[in-house]
């Protein structure tokens, strides 16, 4: 019977500390790329700052105990890290049973690749019981909290309540044209989307709230399955005199009255019956076209306008948003890069729970039309953002123009709970029940009759 070699085979212990390499290679990236600024005890806070250490340490404690002949000790670090991975995966299909799926079949496949070689390469230095129970209970522990870190926390939205949407599905799904409001607003039925000209200037509206990028099951979205990742298409259901209803996520309907000749009050509602997670959505979105060089102002820091800029993603020219805090402080910020933190502050002021917030719309200095939001302060979630960072939250107001043509497209994107802003496809809830939306659309005060013999002219 042949004696057992004195250590194992070069060409195993360089392969596989060469995977342990691997590790700290990963976690360098994770510490680079991920948001950082959480309170301590977060969960952000253990999977971007802490864990990424420990996986540090775990590498060189392993090639130290290579380096240092401690084959035994060398094989049990080794087997910490495909064992940690079993419990990563039995946690993560036991929370995220539809998401999982496809994560937990890989894990399944390399995990027990890397064991049956770890066997074969390294029995005759395999750790004893008391060594292999250590092995065995601390790793799974520790993979079983990792997909804890990735799931969203429970929604902290509030929706405004009110009646619930009745429909009338006797005329589903009918094809309207666009409708005038009035002689310079239109609206699309079939989409609730709203058309406003101010003067040379025009507004596009989306007042309904809308998701995109969906989780099942509080996970990330890019994992989520197609079917359910993307929302059901909106389908208008009931027509009629001032008043839409759809069918979509959940059961919407848009309201609208005219305000003299140039302005409109909406009021939009939708109603979900279960809490629905997502990565991207808007409670609100408009589109501004027609401006030279266009600026906003916020209601909360009404002498500081905002020009809005060109901002480039993933990275580059910087990104520019606002946000609504916990203890009712209004901030306008500017990121780093892309929309990645950290982020500079440009403007603040009050806005309180159940305060209207007003945009203002500037163009080359001048207001030409605003938009006020009655219900956005009272249903915005506070809770910190996971992809964001750096205390922002998970409501945001994105604003940036298409391209760097300072006439180009401009978009404003309005989210109570969204993690567009940051790194990561992190899902955030939104809770169940009724949600509404109203808007008042006009020219800026003081510009009413400039709008109107522009329009006159033309």
């Amino acid at each position: 019977m042949p004696h057992a070699p004195n250590k194992p085979c070069l060409r195993a212990r360089l392969f596989w500390l060469g995977v342990i390499q691997l590790h700290w290679i990963t976690a360098i990236g994770v510490l680079y790329a991920m948001p950082r600024g959480f309170p301590v005890g977060h969960r952000h806070w253990w999977s971007n700052e802490v864990i990424p250490w420990m996986v540090i340490a775990y590498a060189v404690v392993t090639t130290l105990s290579a380096y240092f002949m401690r084959w035994r000790a060398m094989v049990g670090f080794m087997l910490a890290s495909p064992i940690a991975l079993i419990g990563a995966a039995a946690a993560g299909l036991a929370m995220f049973p539809v998401s999982g799926r496809i994560a937990g079949l890989a894990v399944a496949i390399v995990t027990t690749l890397a064991l049956i070689g770890l066997r074969r390469e390294f029995h005759p230095w395999w750790p004893g019981r008391r060594l292999m129970l250590a092995v065995i209970v601390f790793p799974i522990a520790f993979g079983a909290a990792l997909p804890w870190t990735q799931r969203a926390e429970e929604p902290l939205t509030l929706p405004a309540g009110g009646d619930a949407v009745q429909l009338d599905r006797s005329n589903f799904e009918r094809v309207l044209p666009t409708q005038a409001v009035t002689p310079h607003i239109r609206i699309s039925p079939n989409s609730g989307d709203v058309g406003a000209r101010f003067g040379t200037h025009s507004v596009q509206l989306s007042p309904l709230l809308t998701f995109e990028s969906m989780s099942p099951d509080r996970c990330w979205t890019n994992l989520a399955p197609k079917a359910y990742r993307v929302a059901p298409r909106r389908v208008l259901v009931q027509p009629s005199a001032g008043e839409f209803a759809y069918l979509d996520l959940g059961r919407s309907r848009l309201r609208f009255n005219p305000v003299g000749d140039d302005g409109i009050e909406l009021d939009a509602t939708t109603e979900l019956s279960r809490p629905a997670y997502s990565h991207l959505n808007s409670f609100c979105q408009a589109t501004v076209t027609g401006h030279r060089k266009l600026s906003l102002i916020f209601s909360p820091a009404p002498d500081k306008p905002i020009d809005v800029q060109y901002s480039e993603y993933p990275t580059g020219r910087p990104g520019r948003m606002a946000y609504m805090d916990n203890s009712g402080v209004f901030h306008v910020v500017q990121a780093t890069s892309g929309e990645k933190g950290p982020f500079h502050e440009l403007a603040a002021g009050p806005l309180r729970r159940g305060e209207p917030l007003t945009i203002t719309l500037l163009d080359e200095g001048k207001p030409f039309a605003s938009m006020t939001l009655a219900d956005f302060s009272a249903q915005a979630s506070t809770q910190l953002s996971p992809t964001a960072g750096w205390g922002l939250p998970v409501n945001s107001i994105e604003f940036s123009l298409y391209d760097d043509n300072p006439r180009s497209l401009a978009g404003i994107y309005i989210s109570l709970a969204s993690t567009s802003v940051g790194r990561g496809w992190d899902s955030v809830g939104h809770a169940a029940g009724v949600y509404r939306n109203r808007i008042t659309l006009r020219p800026a005060r003081g510009n009413e009759t400039s709008t109107n013999n522009t329009n006159q002219h033309q």
